[in-house]
């Protein structure tokens, strides 16, 4: 995630070249810091300028259900609902039903949720901290880790060794992008903080392979 400084410094540069900055912010609500991730909201005729992009899947626990939210100018929403009727009406009755729930009925569930999200990613660094440990964490967030391999081969021939000899899946740095053959990317919202010992356990036990 990027600083408050630096979005401000992107929203500043993208207005001067008459151009609207769009975030994405599905991860905002898992932030650490109670602050606001940005003041593009304070500013003057940001609308002119800003595009905020948002989902309810992670918060709320609503992935597949394809719902979420833009906030702009009136203006430009105008134009977004002539595009959006050529290609969806709207989310399912469904998904909306579930995300109006969640906002008006889960504040205390969300908040218990976050909790637990927040302790899963200090164990995990925690975890990796293992002296013995040749893979490097560059990055973990309330749902995914960014992790360097240690390995001279590319990213997709290490994830399919971790999980044919040592029952643990990721994905290659490459699926992301070019120049990601050193990384690995780890999914661990859905493993309980007591396994990432053993998470380490596996990868420094590939190192020897």
């Amino acid at each position: 995630m990027y600083s408050p400084e630096t979005i401000a410094d992107f929203h500043t540069l993208a207005a001067q070249r008459g151009i609207a900055l769009v975030v994405d912010e599905t991860y905002k609500d898992f932030r650490t810091d109670p602050a606001p991730p940005h003041d593009l909201f304070n500013r003057p005729r940001w609308g002119d300028s800003f595009i905020q992009l948002y989902s309810f899947s992670k918060v709320f626990a609503l992935t597949g259900y394809r719902v979420g939210s833009v906030t702009a100018s009136p203006e430009f929403l105008s134009e977004l609902e002539k595009i959006l009727d050529c290609v969806a009406i709207c989310a399912p009755t469904i998904s909306q039903g579930a995300a109006l729930f969640g906002l008006t009925s889960l504040a205390q569930w969300k908040q218990e949720k976050l909790t637990v999200a927040k302790e899963k990613a200090i164990a995990l660094r925690q975890a990796f901290t293992h002296p013995d440990l040749d893979y490097r964490l560059l990055s973990a967030g309330a749902f995914f880790a960014y992790v360097r391999h240690p390995f001279e081969e590319d990213a997709k021939a290490v994830a399919k060794r971790l999980a044919q000899k040592h029952d643990l899946i990721a994905l290659p740095g490459s699926m992301f992008g070019p120049g990601q053959e050193q990384y690995l990317r780890l999914a661990f919202a859905n493993a309980e903080a007591g396994v990432m010992p053993d998470v380490v356990a596996r990868l420094i036990e590939s190192q020897a392979a």
